[in-house]
């Protein structure tokens, strides 16, 4: 059997906790840590019994972990950049009750939760 990908889930408000719920329900993932990249004093506390680190101080897990995003803001991607330029890969997932056509693309860092439906010849592009 395969080691789980570990992940950080790039966030720590509501949305990362939900994230972390479809994740735990997700073969082959473990859930590593949460980053943060607005509120530091977060980082004295942990979310979901797991650690939270600064994004400073994120680049030591790029090459044991995977990051998925999980922040609402359309300024995301400035998130996104900042942890690519870091060295990390980013994790898709896909809920096991999606039904995902498999002539779709699904990009990097997408994120497809319980009952999704993807048609076929859909394209869906990074960190949808």
């Amino acid at each position: 059997m395969n080691e789980p990908q570990k992940i950080i889930i790039l966030g720590t408000r509501v949305f990362a906790e939900e994230v972390a719920d479809l994740l735990s329900e997700c073969e082959g993932y473990e859930l590593g840590l949460f980053c943060e990249n607005w509120e530091r004093a977060r980082c004295d506390q942990t979310l979901l019994e797991r650690p939270i680190v600064w994004v400073d101080d994120l680049a030591r897990y790029a090459k044991t972990h995977k990051a998925l995003c999980a922040i609402y803001t359309t300024k995301r991607s400035l998130f996104t950049e900042q942890v690519e330029n870091m060295g990390f890969q980013f994790a898709s997932l896909q809920h096991p009750t999606c039904r995902v056509s498999p002539t779709c693309k699904i990009g990097a860092g997408t994120i497809l939760s319980v009952g999704s439906i993807v048609a076929s010849h859909t394209s869906l592009g990074r960190h949808v």
